[in-house]
């Protein structure tokens, strides 16, 4: 019997006053999921690299900037319109939908 872990799909979106530590969110974030808009990345993440990645956000936090991270469930519909491009990145096996 095969088990199969569902990946964690987070939509990130952030404010950052500073554009060095800006620049750092991007780095961090492009490592983990995709930019979606400017200001905001999407990410399916097993449970150990969404744990880290909690952990790396809350190491940068700083009181002037707004950084959230929604943590999706199975139940969320999503509608894209316009440029998709960034689609073609997640590889399908990536997304579990029911």
């Amino acid at each position: 019997m095969i088990i199969v872990k569902e990946k964690i799909r987070v939509i990130i979106i952030y404010d950052i006053k500073d554009d060095k530590r800006r620049r750092a969110y991007v780095k961090i974030l492009s490592s983990y999921g995709y930019r979606i808009q400017y200001s905001a990345f999407e990410a399916y993440l097993s449970h150990k690299k969404y744990e880290k990645l909690k952990f790396v956000l809350k190491k940068l936090e700083v009181d002037e900037d707004s950084v959230i991270m929604y943590k999706m469930n199975s139940l969320c519909e999503t509608i894209h319109y316009g440029d998709t491009s960034y689609l073609a990145s997640v590889e399908e096996s990536d997304c579990l939908f029911l």
